[in-house]
């Protein structure tokens, strides 16, 4: 057990040391080049910020994973088994998702061609035989046909990368989201003693909180502050995602059987998609393109309310915590999961009822 405590530490401080080390470098370089995100009439920041702060979090995760790995190794036998062919083509279509945030980031690329290299990397979920394979009885629903269960997963993993990269709106917003998340899921796969998921979670943490001092507390004029940009919010969307299906599927020859497996999936990540699935019927209502970017995030309505934009974090991050905490209660207390997701939908929908309605664009 103290072997591996040491090892989740020398893999967040191995990962959060890298990113500490580059980040500055990094910085020096979007300002060479003016890699900036300018500011415009549906920003909230009023100077230009670097943008490749997320770039970090692939090599600092690298670098963690190998940190703790080695741990593994000089102080127990105990190292987790070779990571699959089907691991390794899921990982190859979450490296093209990152780039393709990186090319964005630099130079731009259109959402049609993000959502579509998007795609192509959510197809590489089933095709390895990772899908969501059962509803665990919610609507009387259990065990699901692959004709079903290919198209959600596939759905399911577009939704949790997009509502990420578009809650990352305001400053330490995906990021600290983010954490909850990889938190929640680090304590999960941990009492299922999965090492290896564990391992990235915990180092993709260490990245994100020196990202996020770098967000929160930097200063534009001093050149001190970054964004994540689509490089980080894609890559880390993408882990998530990873994690919500394995969590939520039945039938893994990793894990054990769960019967918090959908709960936990659909909870972890509430508020940043709710507000994506509130938003998209929105634009459609007023016949707009779902890419079409406006004001209408969650972030944005409280913003609009009188909140600053701290506040607005503390408020959306205490939002998210209080659905998770409240549905695991609920469900441990013996509620049908049904119930449970009428109850989130009712407080989701008069939460968005009580706050100003910001008519932009």
């Amino acid at each position: 057990m103290m072997t591996e405590a040491l090892c989740l530490l020398v893999a967040f401080f191995a990962a959060a040391l890298f990113t500490r080390v580059v980040m500055p470098w990094l910085l020096r370089l979007c300002h060479k080049f003016k890699l900036y995100d300018l500011p415009s009439e549906r920003k909230v920041h009023k100077s230009g910020v670097p943008r490749l702060g997320g770039i970090v979090f692939v090599p600092a995760v690298v670098v963690g994973m190998a940190a703790a790995l080695a741990c593994m190794a000089l102080l127990s036998d105990d190292v987790p088994e070779t990571i699959r062919l089907s691991t390794l083509l899921i990982g190859g279509g979450a490296v093209v998702v990152y780039f393709i945030g990186v090319v964005d980031d630099i130079v731009g690329c259109t959402a049609w061609l993000k959502f579509g290299v998007q795609l192509a990397a959510a197809l590489t979920f089933p095709v390895c035989h990772l899908y969501i394979d059962s509803l665990y009885g919610f609507c009387g629903v259990g065990e699901l046909p692959l004709v079903v269960a290919y198209p959600l997963t596939v759905f399911v993993t577009l939704l949790i990368i997009n509502a990420v990269n578009l809650i990352d709106g305001i400053d330490g917003l995906a990021g600290t989201l983010g954490f909850v998340a990889l938190a929640t899921y680090g304590i999960l796969f941990s009492r299922l003693d999965v090492v290896l998921f564990v391992l990235l979670a915990v180092s993709l943490c260490g990245a994100l909180s020196v990202f996020l001092l770098f967000n929160l507390l930097g200063s534009a004029e001093r050149h001190t502050k970054t964004f994540m940009g689509d490089s980080g919010s894609l890559m880390l969307g993408v882990t998530l995602s990873y994690f919500t299906i394995k969590y939520a599927m039945v039938d893994s020859h990793t894990l054990p059987c769960r019967p918090d497996g959908l709960l936990m999936a659909y909870s972890v990540l509430l508020v940043p998609c709710f507000d994506l699935c509130r938003v998209a019927l929105c634009r459609l209502r007023r016949h707009r393109g779902i890419f079409e970017a406006d004001r209408t995030h969650l972030h944005h309505k409280f913003m609009a309310a009188g909140f600053s934009m701290h506040a607005t974090l503390a408020a959306i991050v205490a939002l998210q915590l209080a659905f998770l905490l409240v549905n695991i209660a609920l469900f441990h207390l013996g509620l049908r999961m049904e119930f449970i997701v009428l109850l989130d939908v009712a407080a989701f929908t008069a939460l968005n009822v009580k706050l100003p309605v910001n008519k932009y664009p």
